[in-house]
């Protein structure tokens, strides 16, 4: 930390600086997380890290994405966290209250926290579906737009939820999630229509 953050926010720094040549709308850009990668997208998304980006020169409103994407993230660094991807992320400070807190997603969410979607399996046996949950209630009252899906079967890293993203292609398969993409697709139609 915070590396990967930095690299995030380069990528929709330059994204918006070569709009134009790109193809790009720069008032149009949506991040995709999953899991840990769900951490960092919400990272970049909400105010959580607006003091770091500050320090290594990015204006953090600038690097912002309009749209967050959540597949089973990890949010809370709390009693519910997946807790290896906080001591992967804290290093050194894995135990650090404060490094703890200032990396739960859910003590971050605000007016600024652009619209979320986020599904998540309920039986996920890894990062506990409790963490999409606490997004959502902060999301709520903070007043942000936030969509969500909880599915009644499957386990954590499902990807699509098909024979192409399962591991060795039978462990994963989850008819029931399959229709997260179609749902997200709608989501940001809805959320980018001009």
């Amino acid at each position: 930390f915070p590396v990967a953050l930095l690299e995030a926010a380069e990528a929709v720094r330059r994204m918006r600086a070569h709009a134009a040549e790109w193809h790009v709308d720069g008032d149009r850009i949506a991040v995709i997380g999953f899991s840990a990668g769900g951490h960092l997208a919400a990272n970049l998304a909400t105010s959580v890290s607006d003091d770091v980006l500050a320090a290594h020169g990015y204006d953090p409103d600038e690097v912002r994405p309009n749209g967050l994407m959540l597949s089973y993230p990890v949010i809370t660094s709390g009693p519910l966290a997946h807790r290896g991807s906080f001591d992967a992320l804290l290093g050194e400070k894995k135990d650090d209250q404060k490094a703890l807190d200032a990396v739960s997603i859910e003590k971050h969410i605000d007016a600024k926290t652009p619209p979320v979607f986020v599904w998540h399996t309920l039986p996920d046996g890894c990062v506990p579906c409790e963490n999409t949950l606490m997004l959502i209630d902060a999301c709520k009252k903070a007043g942000v737009s936030i969509e969500a899906h909880l599915f009644p079967e499957g386990g954590h890293g499902l990807a699509l939820g098909n024979a192409e993203t399962a591991w060795q292609g039978v462990n994963g398969i989850e008819p029931c999630v399959q229709a997260w993409p179609k749902l997200a697709i709608d989501w940001m139609r809805r959320t980018f229509a001009k």
